[in-house]
């Protein structure tokens, strides 16, 4: 059997390098149009709720009279199958950890429910769903992220010292622990992070109208220095991101 020549050997590296290379390019701009649609779909979100505050003067999830449009939802709060549930219109889109229902889940469903975005929502959250985003949160492209709506207080244990209390957009994870505390999670890479802000914002973790929670993802994680704080883009960690909206 005739051997390979230096020189058609060379040739086969080269064209596995090229191979190689091509795959490399190829899921980069994959990545950077999944990014570019993670910006593109909070913009359609933010308009979403600006369009549903004109249309029926109250915030999605929070609306006191969403069950004389879109009918009585057969079990309220949980709301399993058909219809929905009024919120209790107090102006604040919230939930308290003992409540079975809450109105950040109804945010999407409401919203979608008056043909402002795309696809069909229940708020119920299966205690054995491991995918509860499926249920009643916004998916997005981006692997396990959604977007949710919502009201949020003051944090000093994540969040920076100038973050102030009022409704967010949130790009995170949902995960299964409970109402309250389990569907807003990191997931966002420190670099991914650093592009969406960029492109929508100052860039900057602590300010703006876009920030981060106080992870490895930032320079700063005592909350105090806000101002000076940079995304550290080289980590491997993960953070999540509020967007506020009034």
């Amino acid at each position: 059997m005739k051997a390979f020549s230096l020189v058609e050997l060379a040739i086969v590296l080269v064209l596995l390098g090229l191979i190689v290379g091509g795959i490399l390019v190829g899921q980069n701009l994959i990545h950077a149009s999944t990014l570019r649609s993670v910006s593109t779909d909070i913009q359609k979100y933010q308009t979403a709720i600006s369009g549903f505050r004109e249309q029926f003067a109250a915030l999605p999830g929070d609306f006191g009279s969403a069950q004389r449009y879109w009918g009585v939802g057969a079990s309220c709060p949980s709301n399993t199958t058909g219809g929905t549930c009024n919120g209790n219109n107090d102006g604040i889109v919230y939930c308290s950890p003992d409540y079975t229902g809450c109105e950040y889940t109804y945010s999407a469903q409401h919203l979608g429910l008056a043909g402002l975005i795309a696809g069909s929502y229940n708020p119920n959250w299966p205690a054995a769903d491991p995918l509860p985003m499926k249920t009643y949160a916004f998916p997005l492209k981006l692997d396990r992220a959604s977007l949710t709506y919502g009201y949020h207080p003051v944090d000093p244990a994540t969040q920076f010292d100038n973050f102030v209390a009022g409704h967010y957009i949130y790009v995170s994870a949902l995960a299964t622990t409970g109402y309250y505390s389990g569907y807003r999670d990191p997931v966002i890479a420190c670099v991914d992070a650093w592009n969406i802000d960029t492109k929508m914002d100052d860039g900057k973790p602590g300010t703006g109208n876009m920030t981060s929670i106080r992870t490895s993802c930032t320079t700063d994680t005592t909350g105090a220095n806000f101002a000076t704080s940079a995304y550290a883009v080289g980590t491997n960690g993960t953070t999540m991101l509020h967007i506020l909206t009034n």
